[in-house]
């Protein structure tokens, strides 16, 4: 190729490099002045409306949104309730009339700090209990249960994979001691009701003059374990147990214990 062919092809090479360098820029340009244009006339002020915009959005809440409003409301003497930002992308939600509503599901219920005192109908035990778990009288042979979820509402329990967070007590019937120890009565219990394994076993003397027995188990694989408590007058014993030992609400049945009161 002679060089006077060289020549002229890089001439053209160059010369279209620089109408696609031209082009690109054209629409660069271009669609920077549209945007501009967009959100320049985006910008519209419930100070220009008659009566005002009901109700009033902003949309969105972004710095470059914020300096657009301070200098609306420094160009329009106007509250900063006044004014609405409107962009191209961002309108007012539409709400479809024929949605379902949506149902709210069971949540954990932490202790509120308040007590209750709950009076069995048929045995007349009562021990206090958090004012905002509700209770249930629908347990097996005429117990009573308590949850601390609202269950009131559809659906079940929460899920609580760890255990830290639900906490159920279960109260049995009372029952007569007879003529054997709490600890006899405690072991023949457990003959009856195998449980996995038993984790501890305390037996204490309370202040009001009732015996007690905590016996910390494990039951199931998916619990940490749970705890029953045995108390008697000497004459009469009640049972209740609290499930999940991890749970961080356990200290409620310490609270159970105290305010237990047998009839």
């Amino acid at each position: 190729m002679s060089q006077t062919r060289r020549i002229i092809l890089a001439f053209i090479v160059t010369q279209l490099m620089v109408v696609a360098v031209a082009v690109y820029l054209g629409f660069a340009v271009q669609e920077y002045h549209r945007q501009r244009q967009g959100t320049q006339t985006a910008l519209q002020l419930t100070a220009s409306a008659s009566p005002p915009l009901s109700p009033t959005y902003t949309f969105p809440s972004t710095a470059q949104h914020q300096t657009w409003a301070a200098q609306a409301q420094t160009a329009y003497p106007i509250s900063p309730t006044q004014y609405a930002i409107w962009t191209e992308t961002a309108q007012p939600p539409t709400i479809d009339p024929n949605a379902p509503t949506p149902i709210p599901l069971p949540v954990w219920l932490a202790p509120s700090g308040e007590w209750t005192r709950y009076t069995h109908p048929i045995y007349g035990y009562s021990f206090e209990y958090p004012s905002n778990w509700p209770v249930s009288e629908e347990y097996i042979d005429d117990g009573v249960s308590v949850v601390n979820y609202d269950t009131s509402l559809p659906g079940p329990a929460p899920k609580d994979g760890n255990g830290v967070n639900r906490l159920r007590l279960s109260f049995g019937p009372t029952v007569s001691l007879g003529n054997q120890s709490l600890e006899n009565f405690v072991e023949a219990y457990f003959v009856a009701n195998p449980v996995s394994e038993i984790l501890s076993h305390e037996g204490l003397e309370l202040s009001n003059g009732y015996s007690i027995v905590k016996v910390k188990v494990k039951i199931f694989m998916s619990f940490e374990g749970g705890l029953i408590v045995f108390l008697t007058d000497g004459n009469s014993v009640c049972q209740f147990s609290a499930y999940d030992l991890k749970s961080r609400h356990i200290n409620v049945a310490d609270h159970v214990i105290e305010s237990f009161a047998i009839p």
